[in-house]
Parts: structure tokens; sequence; C-alpha cells
């Protein structure tokens, strides 16, 4: 049995989401495999963003509205290329 669905107290989990990936991609995919369904992320990343994405799991989705309300920030990388086109974009 996985470590995280052990828990009744649920679970704050710190993700680097990848690029291309939606937050809602990284939810579903926790979901999958912690046989969990109250899962929910503290504010949408752009599918071309990397970084911090926090996610929690069953009784602390009460607490994401704390973790929305903290201060962001971005760092934009050093230059900037252009995209593909979206319907070349593979995920892995």
């Amino acid at each position: 049995m996985n470590q995280l669905n052990k828990s009744e107290d649920g679970h704050i989990l710190l993700i680097d989401k990848a690029l291309q990936w939606t937050s809602f991609d990284v939810v579903n995919k926790i979901r999958n495999i912690i046989k969990i369904k109250k899962v929910g992320h503290a504010g949408t990343l752009d599918p071309l963003a990397t970084g911090l994405l926090i996610v929690c799991a069953g009784k602390m989705t009460k607490q994401i509205n704390q973790f929305m309300d903290l201060e962001k920030s971005i760092q934009e990388p050093w230059f900037w290329v252009k995209p593909p086109h979206p319907l070349t974009w593979k995920r892995k």
C-alpha cells in the first residue's frame, strides 16, 4: 500500500511541475497514484511554466487558501524562445 494513502490527516505535496504539464495534469496524476479523490492545488501554473506547485490531498485541501494568500514570485528566464505550436506538443 502506498504510504500517502495511509494517513487520514491529509497531505501537502510540493511538486516541481514539469514543462507542458497543466496543474490539472499533476493533480489528476496524484489522484490516480494515491487513490484519494480529494486533491487540489494552490494556484495554477501555466503549462509553459515550471516550478513549485503546492498540492494538497485529503483533509489538507482545507489549507489551500492559506497557501494561495502567500506572496508569490516569478523568475523570468534569461532569454525567451518561441514555443512550438501547441498542436505539436507531446506529453510525457
